[in-house]
């Protein structure tokens, strides 16, 4: 069990963030899935901790909107109808549009060097055979999305954009695109990095929404499959 205890104490935030980064990662990969009921006891055997830091993550993880609280039940997964996922990927093109605007004007040359490892890494990731690729690449472009976020210079964009981009990868990770539907991924964000480079607001805002929406596409598609079976 860990060092924190029910009292609190100099690990308790230590040990809440450790929890809500375990539980979040397992709720973006489909460990949990949704609608399972998610109950403190449980989850502080499971992961020995308390169950304070527990009940502390699953919290910061509701106000996220990836888990529910229902009252007289306790915690559970959230659960999403298509309708709302579709709709979630507006909130992402207008949002994550306007941060890609505002980095095209504030972005740094070394931000743009950190763009670009990442996306070669992230071609590099695309070729390998490795059971675990589809964790890495999506591990790989959070953080290039986030990088954009930072250097957008609003320190407001990458709070309110963090649980819309989480919702949309429990659903939708680098799991379910089929080759092409990678490959075009791949080709926006060597376009935006290009946007970026010549610091044009309109071309990176253009190619963010278009980014953004063709994901949604990739969604509606699987969902569409997954319905027939």
């Amino acid at each position: 069990m860990s060092q924190s205890d029910e009292n609190g104490g100099p690990d308790r935030s230590s040990a809440s963030d450790a929890v809500y980064q375990l539980i979040r990662e397992r709720l973006l990969h489909g460990y949990y899935p949704p609608g399972k009921a998610l109950r403190e006891i449980e989850l502080s055997t499971e992961l020995s901790f308390s169950r304070t830091p527990v009940r502390e993550a699953l919290r910061r993880l509701a106000s996220q909107g990836l888990v529910d609280f229902v009252p007289n039940k306790g915690a559970k997964v959230a659960t999403w109808r298509q309708a709302d996922l579709l709709q979630i990927f507006i909130l992402r093109a207008n949002l994550e549009g306007y941060a890609a605007r505002r980095a095209a004007v504030e972005i740094t040359d070394e931000s743009i060097g950190t763009l670009t490892a990442i996306s070669r890494a992230m071609e590099a990731a695309a070729m390998s055979k490795s059971d675990s690729r589809a964790d890495v690449l999506s591990d790989l472009n959070d953080t290039f999305h986030h990088a954009i976020m930072s250097s957008s210079g609003d320190g407001r964009i990458a709070g309110v954009t963090e649980g819309i981009q989480q919702v949309g990868l429990v659903w939708l990770t680098f799991h379910r695109y089929t080759a092409e539907q990678l490959e075009r991924s791949l080709h926006h964000h060597r376009e935006l990095i290009h946007a970026f480079q010549q610091h044009d607001p309109d071309w990176a805002e253009s190619v963010m929404r278009c980014h953004i929406f063709a994901a949604r596409s990739a969604l509606s598609e699987s969902l569409l499959l997954a319905s027939r079976y």
